[in-house]
């Protein structure tokens, strides 16, 4: 500096202040969307002007000065356009220690975000206000946002999101509507006496942390799939004890509407109520780790469409035998009254804690029941071969082809040649390996002697027809017994005929030994299983329908183990018992089809009113172990109505009350037994049995050691006939009885042999054999 002064008395002043040099500080972004400014104040001192930007730097919040030593602070009013709401504030990093809002800066919607240690961003999102009914929320995922609405009457409810949960409270009995997308839940909680109807309308709930509908607390709830709308719900968390349903429910639920719904659980259930589950009208698919349907005090379906996979667990299952406390009635029951539901369960695919009623309805409910491995969804399942495909026998006297076919013009035929062999439970079975073409739609297996060609479909011994791939599997088991093709897998073999064992008393025992250490059943119940009528096709690793009465009913009742078939076509097909009862099977009307089972029918006792029973089993066909007689049971088995077919590879009827003639009853139903082997017998009544009245024909071996029980009754010589020997028969042969020349019943018989029969009817009747036979018989080859 310089200075120049002319004259005297001049008094010079100099004053100094201190310069402080700020770098440049930390800053702040501010990201709004349109309906909503940011007022920034430069101190905590709110009652002067802020200043509106989308930009500012952490200051001191009593100085204003801005500063980086980490004690910075952002003061912030938010401006909210007319009818929206702040839903969130989102600050894109951790350089703060903390926001705090208006409640702490006691001023409204002022905010305060401090200790800024760093650069930061504030998104600031916002929600249309509850002035007509509607909440909208909105969450990112993989960079894209998405909008979740819900909407309903206003001032009947409250919806706020907080942590990516939306929650949902109703002040009354309300309707809402879930639309759009969340990633995220939904969590209900309201007053125990409010009723809330919930609409998906074209919905997609994706949770990775809760569970994606949680019913915490309401009176009842219901979930409806709008009509014309496809619904989805995504449950990806780890396996959760506490609410372990995708859609979980505390209270009562019904899942209805004309609508679509996908439930996918990675790791929990499909659907569960802790109370009451109904179900109607509904298209539902689930697929989950465990149960797809569980209310623990019961599951009702009345309509619609559902396909059940459950990969580890069972497909509809109840856990409650107690009592409901408001009405003292039972809990625990499932009900089927219509609709058409396809399970596919590595467990049971019904399991109920009492009873399962199966309803008639106009259109009769359509049941497909698969278990264990014959379900295709199944996590459990042996690891198929991915190169070959192999036919099993237990006899190396064939040859085999297979034709892959796509059309009739689009065909590969391929053929066996040399067999590997496999030692299982003490028997042989051959294996034959050809190459898998998974490129076609279906094979069909060809069977030869040694005297037939292979690859051609106009001279063979057996055939298939027509099978689907099922990618779980690698083998076409073969009996050459029965002529039947089953899927199976390399190595895994079931318990064999009981041919070996003498016609003794039968207990109730398990014949499959491969089945795992949990129960596969299609349909059980811890009381009864009653069948009032549907269509039914149950494929099953363990037994197809079975009745408990060894498990405590909480209500303090004695369970019953009954089994009752009023009406229905049932088709069976099971690797141990097809119906089983512990304590009473009852047949009154309908149409059973057991295709394949180690026993067929097996209870304490056993009665067949009417309908027709068709059963083809590895051991004994129908099994009645009750030792003792009762009044209302006086016999074992008591055959009085109907038509029974019985084709077993051990005892045909085995019954075990040790009082003369009590073992059965025949008493009006119409029987055809045929036992294969001559270490078994085709009736086996223990003390003998009575007749009364109907057509009897029942088949053993020539050779068979057991003829005297097959006609162990009192008045057999007045009402039977015995004859060893009828002729040596090859399948499709018939045996013919007539009685003054007119055919009473003939039998193709589906199996090679020498064999001989009893007939009950007529002490005057011939039975013959016979190459052809004129008159129409029914699937079974019998004509009555």
């Amino acid at each position: 500096y310089s200075l120049t002064i002319n004259g005297s008395n001049i008094t010079l002043e100099i004053s100094s202040k201190k310069v402080i040099v700020v770098e440049e500080g930390y800053k702040v972004d501010f990201v709004c969307d349109s309906n909503v400014l940011v007022e920034v104040y430069d101190t905590q001192d709110y009652s002067v002007s802020g200043i509106v930007t989308n930009s500012t730097f952490a200051k001191d919040g009593l100085t204003g000065e801005i500063t980086k030593n980490g004690e910075g602070q952002v003061n912030f009013k938010l401006i909210l356009s007319d009818g929206y709401e702040l839903d969130e504030i989102i600050i894109n990093n951790q350089n703060y220690s903390n926001i705090k809002g208006p409640s702490e800066t006691k001023v409204d919607n002022v905010y305060r975000i401090t200790k800024v240690t760093g650069d930061i961003t504030v998104e600031i999102r916002t929600l249309k206000s509850d002035v007509n009914g509607e909440y909208k929320f909105t969450t990112t995922y993989e960079g894209n946002e998405y909008y979740f609405f819900v909407t309903g009457a206003p001032g009947t409810f409250e919806a706020i999101m907080e942590n990516g949960v939306v929650n949902i409270v109703c002040s009354v009995n309300t309707e809402v509507t879930f639309s759009g997308t969340l990633y995220g839940s939904v969590t209900v909680a309201n007053n125990e006496t409010i009723d809330m109807e919930t609409n998906l309308s074209n919905c997609t709930i994706v949770s990775d942390k809760n569970c994606p509908i949680l019913v915490e607390n309401s009176d009842d709830i219901d979930i409806s799939a709008k009509s014309g709308t496809e619904n989805f719900i995504y449950d990806n968390r780890e396996y959760s004890e506490e609410f372990s349903g995708a859609i979980h429910s505390n209270c009562d639920l019904k899942m209805k509407g004309n609508g679509m719904l996908t439930v996918i659980s990675k790791n929990n259930n499909g659907i569960h109520s802790k109370d009451d589950l109904v179900l109607q009208k509904l298209t539902l698919h689930v697929e989950c780790e465990d149960n797809a349907l569980k209310g623990n005090d019961s599951v009702t379906i009345e309509s619609g469409i559902y396909t059940l996979i459950a990969r580890t667990g069972d497909g509809i299952k109840t856990n409650n035998s107690g009592l409901y406390t408001s009405s003292s009635l039972q809990q625990g029951t499932i009900t089927i009254n219509g609709g058409n539901v396809d399970i596919y369960a590595a467990c049971d695919g019904i399991d109920s804690a009492y009873d399962v009623i199966i309803n008639e309805d106009v259109l009769s409910p359509v049941i497909n029941i698969y278990t264990d491995k014959y379900s295709k969804y199944s996590e459990n399942v042996t690891t198929p071969s991915a190169e070959k495909l192999f036919i099993r026998n237990s006899s190396s006297a064939y040859k085999y082809s297979i034709m892959y076919y796509n059309s009739d013009s689009d065909y590969l035929w391929v053929n066996s040649s040399s067999s590997e062999s496999v030692n299982a439970g003490g028997r042989m079975y051959y294996y034959y390996p050809m190459e898998l073409h998974t490129n076609y739609q279906a094979v069909y297996v060809y069977v030869y002697t040694s005297s037939q060609n292979q690859g051609q479909s106009s001279s063979y011994y057996a055939t298939s027809g027509r099978l689907t791939f099922n990618s779980s599997y690698d083998t076409i088991a073969y009996s050459s017994q029965r002529r039947t093709f089953t899927w199976t897998n390399y190595g895994t073999v079931d318990a064999g005929p009981g041919g070996n064992r003498p016609g003794g008393p039968g207990g109730m025992q398990d014949g499959n030994s491969d089945k795992g250490a949990y129960s596969t059943k299609g349909i059980k119940a811890n009381n009864q299983i009653t069948i009032n009528g549907g269509i039914i096709l149950i494929e099953s690793y363990d037994d197809a329908i079975h009745a408990n009465n060894d498990e405590a009913i909480e209500s303090g009742i004695s369970p019953l183990g009954n089994v009752t078939i009023n009406n229905g076509f049932i088709t069976l097909t099971s690797n141990d018992d097809g119906l089983h009862a512990d304590n009473i099977l009852t047949i009154n009307n309908g149409e059973v089809n057991i295709l394949s089972c180690y026993e067929g029918a097996e209870g304490k006792y056993i009665e067949q009113k009417g309908g027709k029973l068709s059963i083809v089993s590895k051991d004994d066909g129908m099994n009645a172990v009750g030792t003792s007689a009762t009044t209302t049971h006086p016999y074992s088995a008591m055959l009085k109505g109907g038509y029974l077919y019985i084709y077993a590879g051990g005892d045909g009827i085995d019954t075990n009350i040790s009082v003369s003639y009590k073992g059965i009853l025949f008493d009006g139903t119409t029987c055809v037994v045929i036992s294969t082997s001559n270490g078994n017998s085709c009736i086996d009544s223990e003390r003998g049995y009575t007749y009364n009245s109907g057509k009897v024909i029942a088949f053993s071996m020539s050779n068979c050691g057991f003829w005297n029980e097959a006609k162990n009754c009192s008045n057999f010589s007045s009402i039977g006939k015995f004859v060893q020997t009828i002729g040596s028969f090859s399948v499709g042969n018939y045996a013919v009885a007539t009685v003054s020349g007119e055919v009473v019943l003939a039998v193709k018989m589906p199996v090679s042999g020498s064999y001989g029969c009893v007939y009950l009817g007529s002490n005057a009747v011939s039975v013959t054999k016979s190459t052809t036979f004129d008159y129409s018989v029914d699937e079974n080859g019998i004509y009555y």
